[in-house]
């Protein structure tokens, strides 16, 4: 029989007992509050800024707390992540004091690339994962079986590419294509006139065209097999790379196994228990964005309607559904330093001794061959007793393409747009913006006497419009499509509208005079005089600006000289007061008439001018 000893020993033990396995169920329970895991596709987007080559992407998540040290894990980031630039943060500061509310703060935060997810897990805490996990791993062993017939696929395609190529080289041989002497071209002929060997041409040639066409029959129709698996593999590699990872191998069984994917581990640090708000940020490649407008012109009230518009596209896995952008011509990169200088060497140049050489014809001294393009510089030519040297080739620079930015803005898109991840463009509104215009007719009779119509307007917004394509409409009709340069606030905008034809052009050039100055021969100089004439007729009832462009030669020579007739006017940048408008000389020594032209009249404009070079010398 039991003693009362016994059984208080008994009772104290199992209370013992039963106190340690309530601490356990205690520490486990404050564990799994205490440790939480998070689905990504879960916090809300707040915004996603857009640059030109990635993206930053902005997601709200919401979390209770538990006193003490707590760690929520965010799981299924993106494969395009950057892992440098995840940023986590208190709406309201990193660290939150407050009498009131007491103090929460974020201890560390730790990005894991390789963040394993058990199956069972998974689908034990979250509803719906079993169905997620089968679909992932079905979608698995569908990715296999479609690579080897890829591969089967393939196979075929080589197989009947062989047979081809051998149907040809058997009838070159057979049609005698490289017969190498005419002995045995004429052994053939003869052997081929027999009756049976010319009906076994004919039966093998037509055995070889049916069979080449059913082979590239079957060829056509596997390389649209091949097609289609290729674009069920790039869905399917779409899918993994929204899921944010890839199934273990050996671990596909229904609701058994793990998976690894990106995770952002956030450790937090209370005094109480609370709900807090955070921002998580991160960057990913794959997105990008462009500008494009819409110029509407018109010619009643003369204005310009600019219609802003961001084309934005990604393909980083993720869609962002309803989403406020943020649109910024910034570059984010990882290196900034600026390229180190290098010393810069040149030699002397020893030109090659060159024998003179005579002759009966005097070539003509000066091609006033005008070239395709105004941009580039005229080349005048004078002769020489000597052949011309080579270019000089002891120093060679190298020249690169740089792309300057002009400034860094943000423009901030004011409704919600969804972009999904299709790597296709979607445009988004930016901003209309009014502007009051000028019109201007631009001609450059030298290249073709087409007069040009252009819309003239300042950038008076606060908006810097990035270079991008432009469809054009004046009152209310297509125009043509076009490009707009970059522009600041202040700047002025130039569209072209096509072509005027009620402003129409006629330019001729006369003939050219040459004159000898006294002197010693091997001293003296010759010259010739150019004259150009440009004619513009305004059919209009209204008053018309017109703006005609006309370019000077150049000199490259000091012995060469230019000397500007008509109009007075060689001073660059300086503009000169002419009868019913004006003159400048541009840097680039092109003349600009800018003239005004009274409705259904004519004015002409004349360019004269006369170049001076020295008497070459003939042995």
């Amino acid at each position: 029989m039991a003693t009362l000893s016994d059984v208080l020993k008994e009772i104290s033990v199992d209370t013992l007992t039963d106190k340690k396995n309530k601490e356990r169920i205690t520490a486990a329970t404050e564990g799994r509050e205490k440790s939480k895991r998070v689905k990504l596709s879960e916090c809300t987007f707040s915004r996603v800024v857009v640059y030109q080559d990635q993206a930053e992407v902005r997601r709200d998540l919401s979390c209770c707390l538990a006193e003490g040290e707590n760690t929520v894990t965010v799981v299924g980031f993106p494969e395009v992540i950057d892992p440098d630039s995840v940023r986590v943060e208190l709406k309201g500061g990193k660290q939150k004091t407050d009498v009131t509310e007491g103090v929460v703060q974020i201890t560390d935060v730790v990005y894991n690339s390789q963040y394993r997810v058990e199956f069972e897990e998974e689908m034990t805490e979250t509803g719906g994962g079993e169905i997620d996990k089968v679909s992932l791993s079905v979608s698995m062993s569908e990715s296999d079986q479609l690579k080897r017939e890829k591969v089967m696929i393939e196979r075929k395609i080589s197989v009947l590419k062989r047979l081809l190529n051998l149907l040809s080289k058997m009838n070159a041989v057979l049609l005698d294509e490289k017969v190498r002497s005419s002995e045995e071209a004429m052994t053939r002929v003869k052997q081929a006139s027999t009756r049976d060997h010319l009906s076994c041409v004919v039966e093998f040639v037509e055995y070889s065209c049916s069979r080449r066409d059913e082979l590239d029959k079957r060829v056509s129709s596997l390389r649209e097999q091949l097609n289609s698996v290729v674009t069920k593999l790039e869905t399917i590699a779409l899918n993994e790379a929204r899921s944010g990872g890839r199934v273990g191998e050996g671990d596909r069984e229904k609701g058994v196994g793990h998976e690894y994917v990106r995770a952002v581990e956030i450790v937090f640090e209370s005094d109480r228990e609370r709900s807090v708000e955070v921002l998580v940020s991160y960057m990913v490649t794959n997105a990008s964005w462009s500008s494009l407008y819409h110029l509407r012109v018109s010619t009643e009230d003369s204005s310009v309607q600019v219609q802003y518009f961001g084309q934005v596209k990604q393909w980083t896995g993720e869609d962002w559904s309803n989403t406020y952008l943020s649109l910024s011509t910034a570059t984010p990169s990882k290196g900034g330093n600026p390229p180190e200088l290098q010393p810069y060497h040149i030699s002397r140049y020893y030109p090659p001794v060159l024998r003179g050489m005579k002759t009966d014809y005097i070539p003509t001294m000066f091609d006033p061959t005008i070239d395709d393009e105004l941009e580039g510089s005229k080349q005048i030519e004078f002769c020489s007793a000597l052949p011309k040297a080579p270019p000089m080739q002891a120093v060679e620079v190298s020249t690169s393409q740089v792309q300057t930015g002009m400034f860094i803005q943000t423009f901030n898109v004011q409704r919600p747009a969804s972009i999904p991840s299709d790597s296709t463009e979607h445009k988004v509104s930016v901003t209309v913006i009014n502007l009051e215009s000028t019109f201007e007719n631009v001609c450059l009779p030298e290249m073709n006497t087409n007069v040009y119509l252009l819309a003239k307007a300042t950038n008076t917004s606060e908006y810097p419009l990035i270079s991008g394509p432009t469809s054009v409409f004046m009152d209310n009709n297509f125009i043509c499509k076009s490009k707009l340069d970059s522009v600041s606030p202040g700047e002025e905008i130039s569209c072209s509208l096509g072509i005027d034809p009620l402003v129409r052009v006629s330019y001729k050039t006369g003939d050219s005079f040459q004159s000898h100055q006294s002197g010693w021969i091997s001293k003296g100089t010759l010259s010739e005089e150019y004259n150009k004439v440009t004619s513009v007729k305004n059919t209009k009832k209204k008053l018309v600006s017109v703006k005609i462009v006309e370019s000077v030669p150049v000199s490259q020579d000091d012995r060469v000289k230019v000397h500007l007739i008509e109009p007075v006017c060689d001073k660059v940048g300086v503009k000169v007061g002419v009868s019913g408008g004006s003159v400048i000389m541009n840097e680039k020594n092109h003349l600009e008439w800018h003239m005004q032209v009274e409705p259904t009249s004519q004015r002409k404009f004349l360019l004269s001018y006369v170049v001076e070079y020295p008497v070459p010398n003939y042995y």
